[in-house]
């Protein structure tokens, strides 16, 4: 045998070694998967999505997303675009079948900009840039993500996903057009949620302090021409007077919560992990590796100067973590760069069999802890929730579920988070406009047992009613109203 054949033969145990590799990163990977699928099941189950998806079916029916002082009150009360990019759902048969395209396009969004980051965050040249190290970094990432991300409708999904697309284009700096993408991205942030401040002066800071004052002031220039454009859209599409409502009037008269620290002591376990994972990984990355942070400032600026507005939003009623956007926008980028600066340690190779342990580790626990295990649509909640309509025709409203009407009757009635939004703003809706806002012949409410209200609906309820059951739906009916000319 010749020395050339002899040298393409690989020992035994290296080959078995690169099989047990190959099968950890694929077994890493369909836990992903399995994960990512029960999110995606478990969307058509919440009732806050229903809500939330109810703007974009409405289009479907000429109807506007921010009705105004004298529409029917509703959730939404952030910027346009994300009901614009889940406008495609309308085009389902069924309640059921749009939230799953509204939960397919959800999850892509997210998913899309955690593995493009993953995959071209610039890193120090002679640096392990490999797929491998860069997957790992992608499957720690989608294991550490906000559950809420990928099982709920927020604007902030849309807005951290661009957010990290703005920051990446701008790290690579390829092209001018490659510049005013990052400005198209860093502005769409700000029609996507009003406090997504955090990418646009992250990066005019970072820019100053890297390519000098010329290249921050080019790019607040083209910021600027960008949001001007965003607004030109928004005001072409929708009327001002209701944006003005909807997104400046209504959300900055919430009040702060009334114990601001019972809610967060009630946070402080997952906030710690928004706020110390990035802090943890800059200090330990600036005492390895100082010259990976170059390029890598713009992440971690962006994560700091979300910690503000997302702590502010976070401390009103109705915000939650999803105010946080801090940690989405680092983790792509940092989890990378930490990955990379730990095969440069002693760490050396096993930094990513630790990092793909971690991520197996947190998906395991994760399915572990889940309390009921969904893996399809929820066919059946409307498939009910259509008897309903048809046993009682223009009568029922469902205050969580106006997906149900419109879909059945082509009719979009108040939903009961948008009447609560108006009263904590001070701004409460009169019953006797409220009414115009309802069902023509309305003497029922229904909804699925267990689901989280405010309480708004059932005021609404006379003293006599009568309460039905039909599959997970509870009926409360009443007598219903002669009409006015009725003697």
């Amino acid at each position: 045998m010749d020395s050339t054949s002899s040298s393409k033969i690989r020992p035994a145990s290296a080959s078995s070694r690169h099989g047990w590799e190959r099968f950890v990163w694929v077994g890493a990977t369909l836990a992903a998967a399995v994960w990512l699928w029960h999110c995606w099941a478990f969307f058509s189950t919440s009732s806050w999505n229903d809500i939330r998806l109810a703007p974009a079916v409405a289009l479907h029916y000429g109807q506007a997303i921010y009705p105004g002082p004298s529409g029917p009150p509703n959730t939404w009360m952030y910027g346009p675009l994300p009901i614009w990019l889940l406008w495609p759902a309308g085009w389902s048969g069924s309640p059921a079948a749009a939230l799953g395209v509204a939960a397919t396009i959800n999850g892509l969004i997210t998913l899309g900009a955690i593995i493009a980051v993953c995959r071209f965050t610039p890193l120090p040249s002679g640096w392990d840039a490999s797929p491998r190290l860069r997957w790992t970094a992608a499957l720690l990432a989608i294991a550490i993500w906000p559950r809420a991300a990928w099982q709920f409708i927020q604007a902030d999904n849309l807005a951290v996903a661009c957010g990290l697309l703005a920051n990446l284009l701008l790290m690579r700096r390829r092209s001018a057009a490659g510049d005013w993408l990052a400005a198209l991205f860093a502005t769409a942030a700000l029609f996507c949620k009003q406090t997504s401040i955090a990418v646009p002066l992250a990066q005019l800071i970072w820019l100053w302090s890297s390519r000098g004052a010329r290249a921050s002031v080019a790019h607040a220039a083209r910021l600027a021409a960008a949001l001007l454009g965003w607004c030109l859209l928004t005001v072409t599409l929708e009327d001002p007077g209701a944006l003005r409502l909807s997104l400046f009037q209504l959300p900055s008269a919430l009040p702060w919560v009334q114990d601001l620290a019972a809610r967060l002591r009630d946070v402080a376990p997952a906030m710690g992990v928004h706020l110390l994972l990035p802090a943890v990984a800059y200090i330990w990355i600036r005492r390895q590796r100082r010259s990976a942070l170059t390029v890598l400032h713009l992440p971690w600026l962006s994560w700091a100067i979300a910690v503000p507005p997302g702590l502010a939003a976070l401390l009103t009623y109705g915000g939650n973590l999803n105010s946080l956007q801090g940690l989405g926008l680092w983790l792509p980028a940092g989890l990378t760069a930490t990955l990379a600066v730990a095969q440069r340690t002693r760490l050396r190779r096993n930094a990513l069999w630790i990092g793909v342990g971690l991520a197996v580790g947190l998906v395991g626990l994760r399915l572990a802890l889940v309390p009921v295990w969904v893996w399809g649509l929820n066919h059946p909640r409307y498939a009910q929730a259509q008897t309903i309509v048809e046993t009682w025709p223009e009568q029922v409203w469902f205050p969580w579920h106006p997906l149900v009407t419109l879909y059945a009757e082509g009719k979009r009635y108040a939903d009961e988070d948008g009447l609560a939004v108006r009263a904590l703003a001070g701004r409460p809706i009169r019953r006797d406009v409220l009414r115009e806002h309802l069902p023509p012949r309305f003497h029922a409410i229904a909804l699925p047992a267990g689901t989280p209200h405010w309480s708004i609906a059932y005021e609404l309820r006379p003293e006599v009613y009568t309460r039905h059951q039909h599959g997970e739906w509870g009926i409360d009916v009443w007598p219903a109203s002669p009409p006015p000319d009725t003697p």
